[in-house]
């Protein structure tokens, strides 16, 4: 018990910052209890859709360490861990092959020996402060810590994240034969979206990208930016340029969300390998916020009497041909159906019992949930809209309902 005590007191001072940070990106999709009562008093107890805090997703949690130089401090972090139930499991830890073979990034988590820390929490949540020691004062190149969760009887992991670090990264852009190319597409698609599609040099590994006038210029902790390499999105932890490593085509459709929103101020964005090989743009951030909005649901109550619509608002730059009238772009929209049943949501597919019909507007379109015969199972529903652009995951909501009949 005093172990565990130690961790979350440590998390405070080590980890703190790093979890308000890691608030960024998607809204969370998580389970929640929901009822409905039809009385005098209430006609609906709508239970809230909670925020998951925890750092390991299944999909492959990605964060960012930034550029490391010689002589730069150590780096700190915390796993968070959180399940309805009691947590019991390993969590398994291993660099990448070149690291593990150089041994010049030490982690160090308190009470661990070897490569894997045992979990036992009866009230399902761990905050696991860790630390990572470099040595690695001569080394030039791309370093990552893989974390994998394995619950108590699995025989294979179920949630895991990564954690990348770049070394000397001015080293890495040595070599390259001219400055980077923005594309003509760059530019704003909301007020927080910041599209940057790039072509590398020839020469060198890759690029470096600052905010401001040169390459020293740092993107604040807590951005969140989409690569080919990974698509799912990367978290930065610290404040740093990014290092871009150059693919076999050396285009990037890189993808940015910025911290905060509001500020309608234009930003400058430098890429390049050096002051000698370097380009700037300048782009303004569009006055819309959101990239979707859903309204309605407000009585979420579907039977054959009664449908749930739905109204979808997309931002003039993410519009879906498919979906909409608006004009082609990136973007994509779609939607998956989910029944709550012994306490999981599981997908389920529309029918003629259970409908999802689409109208299409000029900024977006409508969906209508309905059960026109009557015979769809009573209990709880939900619908998870989901967009993404380029392939790149963007925006995320559910929304809950319940089919009922008395």
């Amino acid at each position: 018990m005093a172990d565990r005590r130690t961790r979350k007191i440590h998390m405070a001072t080590l980890g703190m910052s790093v979890l308000l940070m890691l608030g960024i990106g998607l809204g969370s999709i998580g389970v929640a209890s929901a009822r409905y009562q039809k009385n005098a008093m209430a006609s609906t107890v709508y239970g809230s859709i909670p925020a998951d805090p925890s750092t390991l997703s299944a999909a492959g949690s990605t964060y960012d360490f930034g550029c490391w130089t010689s002589g730069g401090e150590d780096l700190d972090a915390t796993i968070i861990l959180k399940g309805a139930a009691p947590l019991k499991g390993t969590l398994r830890f291993s660099f990448d092959g070149v690291t593990a073979e150089k041994k010049d990034i030490a982690l160090q988590i308190e009470g661990m020996a070897g490569k894997e820390y045992a979990v036992s929490e009866a009230d399902g949540r761990l905050d696991l402060p860790f630390s990572l020691v470099l040595s690695a004062q001569n080394r030039s190149g791309s370093a990552h810590l893989d974390v994998e969760w394995i619950p108590a009887g699995a025989a294979e992991a179920t949630l895991s994240a990564r954690y990348l670090i770049t070394l000397n990264a001015d080293a890495l852009c040595a070599g390259a034969e001219s400055a980077p190319t923005f594309e003509n597409a760059s530019g704003f698609l909301t007020n927080d979206l910041l599209h940057l599609p790039l072509q590398m040099p020839a020469g060198g590994e890759g690029i470096l990208l600052a905010q401001g006038a040169t390459l020293s210029g740092k993107f604040p902790a807590g951005i969140c930016y989409y690569t080919k390499a990974y698509p799912q999105g990367v978290t930065l932890l610290r404040d740093s340029v990014l290092y871009l490593p150059r693919n076999e085509s050396g285009a990037e459709d890189l993808l940015i969300r910025r911290e905060g929103k509001g500020a309608v101020e234009a930003v400058k964005i430098t890429a390049g390998s050096s002051d000698q090989y370097q380009a700037a743009t300048t782009l303004t951030p569009k006055t819309e916020e959101a990239s979707l909005t859903v309204s309605g649901g407000k009585e979420p109550i579907v039977n054959s009497e009664k449908a749930l619509t739905l109204t979808l608002s997309e931002a003039s730059s993410l519009k879906d041909s498919a979906w909409n009238d608006g004009g082609a772009s990136g973007a994509q929209l779609s939607w998956e159906l989910q029944k709550l049943s012994n306490g999981t949501f599981e997908k389920i597919t529309p029918s003629a019992q259970m409908k999802i019909t689409a109208t299409r507007t000029s900024g977006g379109g409508k969906l209508e949930i309905s059960v026109p015969g009557g015979k769809q199972p009573a209990g709880t529903y939900q619908l998870i809209l989901k967009q993404t652009y380029n392939g790149y995951p963007i925006h995320a909501s559910t929304v809950r309902f319940f089919v009922d009949y008395r």
